[in-house]
């Protein structure tokens, strides 16, 4: 069988070239954690039955988690930030004139001193790593968001180019499926960005904590939608602005 050379460009040779294995293999996710104000920590769970983990599906993973622990020890921290006091007070009484009062309030202050370690929870010194890691997680879901967010809308703006040329040279048949195809992207879109749902409320538990870690409040914009893409492009630059001056917080907290 007679060989034939055929002359290639160097530009197409590297489209056809096999990709290297270091650009293709799948990147190792890391297992986060969340310190835990009282004690212990927290840390995120593979889920194989939702496919191989990743980042995003990690910190999702331990967001889950870690929303009811903050509803549920809120109170606590609130409490314990009043026993202090209680305990001062009873101090200032003892020892008290009634004999009964006077057994029991040293009992009672023996007792109190198991509590020693606890009343520094709701202080910045023990609050700050608890939400020193509450803002890293939200910082990593919220980029995760965004990249979500901006490789639709890379697809969406490539559509909208081929829709105008369909609809200039009168092809109506892949008109059709053009914009069949970017109803599609644009429902993707919108089931993206209600992923910033789950990322609010857990913002919002984190108020508390934030206010004890000296921390000013930090709100999320609210979202427009995935129809128009300019206001997907506002919405992008109102959450890269949010996860920015998150960074800086987080980079300022020892």
């Amino acid at each position: 069988m007679t060989r034939i050379d055929i002359n290639i460009s160097p530009k197409l040779q590297e489209q056809l070239a096999l990709p290297r294995c270091v650009d293709v293999r799948l990147p190792k996710p890391k297992l986060p954690q969340i310190r835990l104000p009282t004690g212990g920590s927290i840390k995120a769970i593979a889920d194989l039955t939702r496919g191989i983990p990743s980042d995003c599906s990690l910190n999702v993973n331990i967001a889950l988690q870690l929303a009811p622990i903050m509803a549920s020890i809120e109170c606590l921290v609130k409490v314990l930030a009043v026993i202090k006091p209680l305990i001062d007070v009873i101090k200032a009484l003892n020892p008290p004139d009634p004999k009964t009062l006077a057994l029991a309030v040293p009992d009672f202050l023996d007792a109190a001193k198991g509590l020693s370690g606890c009343l520094l929870v709701p202080t910045p010194l023990v609050m700050i790593p608890f939400v020193k890691d509450i803002l890293l997680l939200i910082i990593a879901m919220l980029r995760c968001l965004i990249g979500q967010m901006r490789s639709i809308l890379g697809k969406l703006a490539g559509l909208e180019v081929k829709i105008a040329s369909a609809r200039a040279s009168g092809n109506t048949d892949v008109l059709d499926s053009l914009e069949c195809a970017r109803g599609n992207f644009e429902q993707a879109m919108d089931s993206t960005m209600m992923g910033i749902e789950p990322i609010a409320v857990l913002l919002e538990l984190a108020g508390p904590f934030m206010g004890i870690a000296g921390v000013d409040p930090i709100k999320l914009p609210a979202l427009a939608g995935g129809a128009d893409l300019q206001a997907v492009e506002q919405d992008l630059a109102a959450l890269q602005q949010v996860v920015d001056t998150m960074q800086a917080v987080v980079d300022v907290l020892p």
